[in-house]
């Protein structure tokens, strides 16, 4: 969606690619046309997903119209992920775009996601959940909570993103991390994953 990201999360890969520029409407529907092109003959697209490289919802204007022609021309729908760009988020909830939603949270508190998703200087946690609670009923809206090593993936982490979420009907996605060189992050131990997990479903998330 986007010729390198502004977001700058600093575990993430497409922070190496500085920011350019939006791609256009019509760039985004020539990589789709370009993967149509190439599916056997059988085939057909059953889903876009827009995400990195970039912030999909930095470029929302391309990529809610985007949604729009395909749902329309072809019956495709869509799932848009962001980490959280409130604006745009309470356009597409406004509008009741038919798409789905996913949010990168990566922490549960305001201080610890600033260290890994910038952005949360201007839009706090609470302020995404209150967006997201805004959701029309049928959109399925999914969170993502990448595990970092000794960083974010305590069972007091985990405990502390229920009581964030709190009632919120969403579905918990976690993330083990890929590792990149040029970054000093690591990936969390299976054991610490399935702690995880186990503390956000005695508090009744689907993980």
């Amino acid at each position: 969606t986007q010729v390198g990201c502004a977001v700058n999360c600093p575990f993430c890969a497409s922070s190496l690619l500085p920011f350019s520029r939006n791609l256009t409407l019509e760039e985004m529907l020539a990589q789709i046309e370009t993967l149509r092109r190439e599916l056997p003959s059988r085939a057909r697209l059953q889903r876009i997903s827009y995400s990195g490289i970039g912030e999909p919802l930095l470029n929302d204007e391309a990529v809610v119209e985007t949604a729009r022609y395909l749902l329309a021309r072809h019956y495709i729908p869509s799932t848009i992920n962001t980490s959280g760009i409130i604006p745009a988020m309470e356009k597409i909830m406004s509008q009741r775009l038919p798409v789905n939603l996913i949010v990168s949270i990566h922490a549960p508190n305001n201080e610890l996601r600033r260290t890994l998703v910038p952005i949360t200087s201007a839009y706090p946690l609470e302020d995404i959940v209150r967006v997201l609670r805004s959701a029309p009923r049928w959109m399925f809206i999914e969170t993502k909570y990448l595990l970092l090593e000794n960083i974010n993936d305590s069972e007091d982490h985990a405990n502390e993103l229920a009581d964030l979420l709190g009632d919120l009907k969403v579905v918990v996605t976690l993330q083990s991390y890929n590792r990149i060189p040029e970054r000093e992050f690591a990936k969390s131990s299976p054991e610490r994953v399935r702690a995880f997990a186990a503390t956000l479903r005695n508090r009744g998330f689907t993980v």
